[in-house]
């Protein structure tokens, strides 16, 4: 497993850790547990046996966003989630 899990936890901490920098995550958000919470969750959903859809992608990152999400400085509003951004 660590050769699976190990990258993918590695890469998500470093996406949450540039986002706490610029300011677009929550200081107090843990860069561990969300990337722990985020594989949790694809692999409970591989282990159960259920397709990994985009569509399930897109709500999973939607759900964690909204706990991690920095709050607009100007109107107390969360930025936009990245799973929401046009390509």
């Amino acid at each position: 497993w660590e050769h699976v899990l190990t990258p993918h936890q590695s890469a998500t901490r470093s996406i949450i850790e540039r986002g706490i920098l610029h300011g677009e995550v929550q200081q107090e958000a843990q860069p561990d547990v969300v990337s722990e919470a985020l594989v949790g969750a694809f692999l409970a959903r591989q282990l159960s046996g259920l397709v990994v859809t985009p569509e399930w992608i897109e709500s999973v990152v939607a759900l964690l966003w909204e706990g991690v999400a920095s709050r607009g400085p100007d109107d107390g509003k969360k930025t936009e989630s990245p799973a929401n951004r046009p390509e």
